[in-house]
């Protein structure tokens, strides 16, 4: 029988890359991670003329992935086997296995930050480097956007079953995510009740601020009339239904984890915190505030009041009402804002 010793990391260079479990047998791991490296086979379009080239570019990316991913397991297997190598030859496949880590982080950033942006993004991600780098930018001017469904609790006690609350919550957060999208901002996670979003300088434009703002109407407006179209899937239909939708915008940082990229900053905490917000409404912070008054003056209203934080004294915020029949939210100038951030 196989035994196990202590998780120990292989390290290329001095720097560690995986963790893993070194078996007594060498032979036993390799073959374990390369059984469960083919459990995700490669996938091939038949007729490439019925989808995108963009479909066909991030199905090429997937598969580069898994290949590198094997090649990178045959490699660690090659050097754990072959003991008697010379050492300027051990160097060498050090080195090779070195530079497909790199190539592998490359490809999985990329992976990553196509899934957060509209298509017609992830066209330019594929077609541009200088646009690609821009996503590897440390920190930059930007507006969060925090979504909340309130009382979810509640909603999935409502729900007719746990199968139709997944159904719910799955289908609601592809459009919440879709209207973000479409109003050129980035979607970084779901939350569990809820959705992370954001739109910076350097992807957004000048105009962010007025994607969100739009983004929350059409998010407001959506939800309701998803869960009417969707009432079917509870036992009780409450009228307080709806989202909260907090606002904030400072610079924020960008910092890679797991070849993931986060936000990190106060804006990102505040838009959470304001996302506690009623049903229907979207509150903004201060700093979010004096940017639409900046851009958009005279074509708003605002009410201002004292919101509650846990734990803090009351803030001032507001919520905004920003007429898009007399304001026009400029298109991203994506190769302007490649020479101004890069």
């Amino acid at each position: 029988m196989t035994t196990k010793e202590e998780p120990a990391k292989i390290e290329v260079k001095g720097k560690s890359y995986i963790n893993s479990v070194i078996w007594k047998d060498p032979k036993s791991l390799i073959a374990d991670l390369l059984e469960r490296s083919t459990k995700q086979p490669p996938v091939y379009i038949k007729d490439f003329n019925t989808v995108s080239s963009t479909t066909s570019k991030e199905v090429d990316l997937d598969n580069n992935i898994i290949f590198i991913k094997r090649d990178i397991l045959k490699k660690i297997g090659d050097l754990i086997e072959r003991p008697e190598l010379e050492e300027t030859q051990k160097d060498k496949e050090r080195k090779d296995l070195e530079n497909k880590y790199l190539e592998l982080n490359n490809k999985l950033e990329l992976s990553s930050i196509k899934d957060k942006l509209n298509e017609k993004a992830r066209e330019r991600l594929f077609d541009s480097d200088n646009f690609k780098n821009l996503f590897s930018i440390s920190k930059c001017p930007t507006v969060v956007f925090a979504l909340d469904i309130r009382r979810s609790t509640q909603l999935m006690l409502d729900a007719k079953d746990p199968f139709s609350f997944a159904q719910y919550i799955s289908s609601i957060t592809e459009n919440m995510k879709s209207i973000i999208l479409s109003n050129f901002g980035i979607f970084d996670k779901f939350t569990g009740d809820g959705i992370l979003a954001y739109f910076p300088y350097y992807y957004s434009g000048k105009a962010a601020i007025g994607f969100a703002l739009k983004a929350a109407a059409e998010c407001h407006k959506g939800f309701l009339k998803h869960f009417k179209d969707n009432s079917n899937l509870f036992n009780i239909i409450r009228e307080n239904t709806g989202l909260g939708i907090g606002i904030d915008f400072g610079e924020v940082n960008f910092i890679a984890i797991n070849n993931i990229m986060q936000i990190v900053g106060r804006p990102v905490v505040y838009a959470c915190r304001l996302s506690k917000a009623s049903s229907g409404v979207t509150l903004l912070n201060q700093t979010a505030y004096a940017e639409v008054d900046k851009l958009y003056k005279n074509s708003f209203t605002t009410h201002e009041k004292y919101f509650p934080i846990q734990h803090e004294d009351s803030i001032l915020v507001h919520r905004v009402d920003l007429d898009f029949k007399r304001v026009t939210l400029e298109t991203p100038n994506w190769d302007a804002l490649i020479k101004e951030y890069l």
